[in-house]
């Protein structure tokens, strides 16, 4: 079955091509990094390993990343790992694919971690992503979020990726008073709420 997430919303597929067979000399695509979602009372003594990265292909099309959702039930807390292993030619992970049945839905995450290259889209223009009172868009500054929707940041403590990008019709949401360090944030949609930004750090840029 397809994975959820906290509220039980089906996660779709990842924006990359599916595997496929060829006669010799043909190129074929790797396939995309799947789903896994776990659910659990508590989380704290765990040490096991998910993978959900694509496989490498020796030619042909890499495929995308896929997601690790973990859900801790007695501290509710609500976290997605993307990691595409450094992977150079990935494909973007969708966060939800566009489903008729769900017009409108906001999706809360108290972090969201991209590793490795992970890349996220928002494919929706009416679908939000809210980040919970000190969560963060965290990882280690190599990961892409791209919002075609709504990125609700202002409980959050920060957005520590490489880059964040605000498509047209897309919204990002901040603090009243944000610091962008290291972060490179390009809005082509609108800018909400912040009433100061500080950016700071050689790749440090806000623009749109």
């Amino acid at each position: 079955p397809a994975a959820t997430d906290a509220r039980r919303r089906p996660l779709g597929q990842p924006d990359a091509p599916r595997a496929g067979v060829g006669r010799p000399g043909h190129l074929v695509g790797g396939g995309a990094g799947g789903r896994i979602a776990l659910y659990a009372a508590n989380l704290s003594g765990w040490s096991g390993t998910l993978q959900t990265w694509a496989p490498t292909q020796a030619n042909g099309d890499k495929g995308g990343p896929g997601t690790a959702y973990l859900f801790e039930r007695t501290s509710g807390r609500r976290r997605l790992f993307v990691d595409q292993s450094s992977i150079t030619t990935a494909k973007r992970a969708w966060l939800l694919e566009p489903l008729p049945s769900l017009p409108d839905a906001t999706f809360a995450f108290d972090s969201i971690d991209l590793r490795r290259g992970g890349q996220v889209l928002l494919s929706n223009a009416s679908w939000t992503v809210e980040l919970a009172s000190g969560g963060q868009l965290d990882g280690d500054r190599s990961g892409v979020f791209v919002a075609r929707g709504r990125l609700n940041a202002q409980q959050g403590t920060g957005l520590h990726l490489s880059h964040v990008s605000v498509e047209s019709g897309g919204r990002l949401d901040l603090a009243d008073v944000t610091t962008l360090s290291s972060v490179y944030v390009d809005v082509y949609g609108e800018l909400a709420n912040a009433r100061a930004v500080r950016v700071t750090g050689s790749a440090g840029r806000l623009q749109g």
